[in-house]
């Protein structure tokens, strides 16, 4: 009787590590596919033209661009990292007052660092929504 209950706890311990361990490759797979930007821009747009999309109507804007790999060009407003030091440039609206913008988030340290403000610029990542700017992610220049 006790070999028997030693023998179902190991089963179940084996079966509950087996379950771990899948689990944290599907998660790590899942998000490594998140962050690949696609080669081929599904949109061309300028940085005025999406905060003008976006402040008309948040909701069909995302419909429009969220989860979508654009290309959007523009003058840069502002360079600077984020609370997690990761480079990002902001894209100037076109608005006298500077509400809301375009912010294109980097990994790359090195390519913001040769920026300037008033540079006009193209980059290529993957809208994110609207949170106070129109985020887009994993930026890379255009060549």
């Amino acid at each position: 009787m006790k070999k028997l209950i030693v023998t179902n706890l190991l089963a179940l311990a084996g079966f509950l590590c087996l379950s771990v361990i899948i689990v944290s490759c599907s998660e790590t797979t899942s998000k490594t596919e998140t962050t690949v930007v696609s080669s081929e821009p599904e949109i061309q747009v300028t940085a005025p033209e999406l905060v003008k999309e976006y402040d008309a109507n948040e909701v069909a804007a995302d419909e429009k661009y969220k989860g979508k790999t654009v290309t959007v060009s523009g003058i840069i407003h502002d360079i600077g990292k984020d609370l997690g030091d990761d480079p990002y440039i902001i894209l100037s609206s076109g608005q006298e007052m500077e509400l809301t913008s375009v912010q294109c988030m980097f990994k790359d340290k090195g390519q913001v660092a040769k920026l300037s403000k008033g540079q006009q610029i193209t980059v290529i990542g993957k809208v994110d929504g609207k949170l106070m700017n129109v985020l887009i992610n994993d930026c890379q220049f255009k060549k």
